[in-house]
């Protein structure tokens, strides 16, 4: 019995020790899972922490990245916009260095803006003067072609003068002889329209070989007092006037040119009824009293011994 129960006592000390043992594992084990679950619980920790950081960080990136772009499209169109003004220029300054000029290149525009006003109401200024300009320059080139047209029309024009001042010229040399034969002189007429100047010759002797006369004050009193009267009536054919008026044309003229030259014109007047013919002369005029169409105003003779004139009406006058 003594050596069953020693067995069975040594069986049960060995299963106590490897209970205790299994004991000392177990708590072993168990310190070790309490290590691991605030290992764990730390991990979890950090892992929560870093998660946080980890959004941030993104939530960063995404900013960077949209200021980044905001950024890049800023500058394209910078770039864009100074390449529209000049070429891109390759340098090896410094970005401080351009700042700095460009410093004093802003200091400079303050400056000039301050003195002559700033630059929207420069573009301003520019673009009501530009529009100004635009149309004053259209006003220009109407009027030049308004210039040029009036320029043909003047030329046709002067054209169409020389043609008809020939035409009056030859008309009134015409005439001029005409006049002229009714006396047996004969004449000529030379116009020189670039000096402005008229040539007369006459010859009043029938004789053909005479040479023709330029100096009128080599003609008589008669002979000049008709060859003007002869130049008048050329001359009043080309000119519209209603009053034609003569004052002692025939002081100097003979008998002969007196009742010659009185027919002329009164045969011009009468041609030209629609204009009045007036002429002044002391000389007798009853050879014509008594025309239908001739008005006689004879006024007496004045008194020489008077001392003053009388300006009463004194004269009476023959109407027919």
């Amino acid at each position: 019995m003594t050596h069953q129960y020693d067995e069975q006592k040594a069986e049960f000390n060995a299963g106590r020790l490897k209970a205790q043992e299994t004991l000392d594992k177990m708590d072993q084990i168990k310190s070790k899972i309490g290590r691991l679950v605030v290992d764990v619980s730390t991990a979890e920790g950090h892992q929560r922490h870093y998660e946080e950081k980890h959004r941030e960080l993104m939530e960063g990136i995404a900013s960077r990245q949209e200021e980044f772009d905001r950024m890049d499209k800023r500058v394209r169109e910078d770039t864009a916009k100074a390449e529209s003004i000049c070429e891109r220029v390759q340098t090896q300054r410094t970005v401080k260095d351009l700042e700095n000029e460009l410093k004093q290149i802003e200091k400079v525009i303050a400056e000039e803006e301050r003195r002559q006003g700033s630059r929207e109401e420069i573009v301003r200024t520019y673009k009501q003067l530009r529009d100004r300009y635009d149309e004053t320059e259209k006003t220009m080139k109407s009027l030049q072609r308004c210039l040029v047209k009036l320029g043909n029309m003047m030329e046709k024009r002067v054209k169409q003068l020389k043609v008809y001042r020939q035409s009056v010229a030859l008309r009134i040399k015409i005439l001029f002889q005409s006049l002229l034969s009714q006396r047996g002189y004969c004449g000529v007429m030379k116009f020189d329209h670039d000096k402005k100047l008229l040539m007369v010759e006459v010859k009043v002797e029938e004789a053909k070989k005479t040479a023709m006369t330029k100096d009128m004050k080599a003609l008589s009193g008669g002979e000049r007092s008709f060859t003007t009267v002869c130049l008048i009536l050329s001359l009043w054919g080309t000119i519209e006037s209603p009053f034609r008026i003569l004052d002692e044309f025939d002081v100097f003229m003979d008998m002969v040119n007196r009742r010659v030259s009185m027919a002329m014109l009164l045969r011009a007047a009468r041609e030209q009824c629609n204009k009045q013919y007036i002429f002044l002369t002391p000389q007798d005029l009853s050879a014509h009293i008594g025309a239908v169409d001739v008005r006689t105003h004879r006024l007496h003779d004045p008194d020489r011994n008077q001392g003053t004139l009388n300006f009463d009406r004194r004269g009476s006058s023959h109407d027919d």
